[in-house]
């Protein structure tokens, strides 16, 4: 038997499986690590949470990220020492956490990393980003090289989650909504499982659903445009509205906030998927520039970018989902979950359809969502199992999702 095949013959044959997962968003603020036990596969799998936390990366490493994020500054140089740097940012990450949990590398199965989300091209998207023939290629990148995380753990990994996906025709995006499949559906309520990192993202799970039920996709900005504009407010003294206190304390501009929502993407039809190359930096200064016209200043420009959020939300529900699905319960994930301002908005456009957090119903923490998806993604693909989601990404067929870097001998 080969080395290869060795390691997946043993992956197979245990019971419970012991798989770290890490993930970097839109937000970029540093590396969210989970670990957790995995027993069986599918809607039947057992996933038990033994550790969750974030790595913050440096002040500096943020900075030097969110130059690729802009077509001006990012270069060849940068992107190839980042996608090296980000490997060994993640598997040091990796290190610590386990380190914190009482384990060694050795009783870790496989590590799984999503990366972290760079950049993603999509076909009509933007004609600026046309590179050869007539449209642009669908693409993506997010970055952290597997095998430096193998490398340095000597554990199997699984990265380069989306590009099946992509490679099937489908948008890469959401990643994690298979995840949500397998962790929250339930067998009577129909939910909605609602992300709001920095683009928000809601999963639609009917009741006792199979997977060919299942519907996601992303609305449009999230905490993203809400951060940067604090952020510009408070003149960098804070990174984000805790609670949402400052747009509470503000009023929104209905001027500001019709402009912003004529966006198209906005009323898009799914499947659709966006990131910071649609809802980042022009996004937000068009918000600037629109925001001075109708003399908008102070904690009225915070609490109108939630209001942006929050509407993009709810018209994307009514258009695209409404329609076909009868809703019994929300429930939120991600950092905008904290946003008690946010919350209340969408408690207010969606009466009476109950608004919960995840871990009302869970042990999952709201921020823990998505990297512990990624880690049921990751066991799906050792074991050699289908883990996109067609409906979801616009993909031909169903795909095994990630590249598989093993460890030296």
């Amino acid at each position: 038997m080969s080395y290869a095949s060795d390691i997946f013959q043993q992956y197979s044959s245990k019971k419970v499986r012991a798989i770290v997962s890490l993930h970097s968003g839109t937000s970029v603020d540093g590396v969210d690590v989970a670990i957790t036990l995995i027993e069986g596969s599918g809607r039947e799998a057992n996933v038990e949470l033994i550790k969750y936390k974030t790595v913050d990366y440096s002040k500096d490493v943020t900075q030097k990220l969110h130059q690729l994020f802009d077509r001006q500054k990012a270069t060849v140089e940068k992107i190839c020492q980042a996608q090296f740097l980000l490997g060994k940012i993640f598997a040091e990450a990796a290190t610590s956490v386990i380190s914190e949990t009482g384990l060694s590398l050795s009783e870790i199965d496989v590590i799984g990393s999503s990366g972290q989300i760079t950049y993603h091209v999509r076909k009509g998207q933007d004609p600026g980003e046309i590179w050869i023939g007539d449209e642009a290629i669908q693409s993506g990148l997010d970055l952290g090289e597997g095998q430096v995380i193998a490398e340095m753990t000597g554990v199997p990994v699984v990265s380069n989650m989306r590009n099946a996906d992509i490679a099937a025709g489908g948008q890469g995006n959401p990643l994690v909504t298979y995840g949500d499949w397998v962790l929250f559906t339930h067998p009577q309520k129909a939910r909605i499982i609602q992300n709001i990192g920095g683009i928000a993202n809601p999963t639609v799970l009917p009741a006792n659903s199979t997977i060919d039920d299942v519907i996601a996709f992303d609305t449009g900005p999230g905490n993203m445009l809400i951060d940067a504009v604090v952020q510009y407010s408070t003149n960098g003294q804070l990174k984000y509205d805790k609670n949402g206190i400052l747009a509470s304390q503000g009023q929104v501009s209905a001027q500001l906030l019709a402009e912003m929502l004529k966006h198209p993407y906005l009323v898009k039809r799914p499947p659709k998927t966006t990131g910071r190359e649609v809802f980042g930096e022009k996004f937000f200064q068009k918000f600037l520039n629109m925001a001075n016209k109708y003399q908008v200043t102070g904690n009225d420009l915070v609490a109108t970018a939630t209001a942006i959020s929050a509407e993009s939300i709810v018209d994307n529900y009514q258009k695209f989902i409404f329609e076909e699905n009868k809703i019994d319960e929300i429930l939120l994930c991600g950092g905008g979950a904290r946003n008690d301002t946010l919350v209340k908005m969408l408690q207010d456009k969606l009466s009476p359809i109950p608004i919960f957090h995840l871990e009302n119903y869970t042990s999952i923490p709201a921020e823990a969502r998505e990297v512990v998806a990624v880690g049921v993604i990751t066991n799906e693909t050792m074991l050699g199992n289908f883990a996109n989601v067609a409906n979801a990404t616009g993909a031909r067929h169903r795909a095994i999702m990630g590249h598989i870097s093993l460890p030296p001998f």
